[in-house]
């Protein structure tokens, strides 16, 4: 379940730049929008064991319930910006999941954490 709030700013004019070598009509466009979501995993099931593999090559790990750490509460944070369609476009986003996952010793805070840069051409 999530619920959140987004805020949007778009910019359009047209004029004539004049002044020295620079005498030409531009059009300028340009939109960011931001926005945060709250999310809450309401049902997280719980079993006797949970398996794990990391990847093909990796040992398969068990977990006992008890060994497993449960967050219901996260959120995300986003904000894409772009400019003079088509063109350059940004978007940066991050967050914590919910949901169930392995124990970390080493990063008890970061271990659902997420961070997400994209830059790219928008039409």
């Amino acid at each position: 379940v999530g619920a959140g709030i987004q805020m949007g700013q778009y910019t359009f004019f047209k004029g004539k730049f004049v002044g020295g070598p620079i005498n030409k009509n531009k059009r300028i466009k340009k939109s960011v929008v931001a926005n945060f979501e709250f999310l809450m995993a309401l049902a997280i099931g719980e079993g006797k064991e949970v398996y794990y593999k990391k990847d093909a090559n990796a040992p398969l790990l068990t977990y006992k319930i008890d060994d497993i750490e449960k967050r219901r509460f996260g959120f995300r944070i986003a904000v894409d910006y772009a400019s003079n369609k088509p063109g350059f476009f940004n978007r940066m986003e991050l967050g914590w999941r919910p949901g169930v996952y392995a124990p970390s010793k080493s990063s008890k805070y970061f271990n659902q954490a997420f961070i997400v840069y994209a830059l790219g051409i928008s039409i």
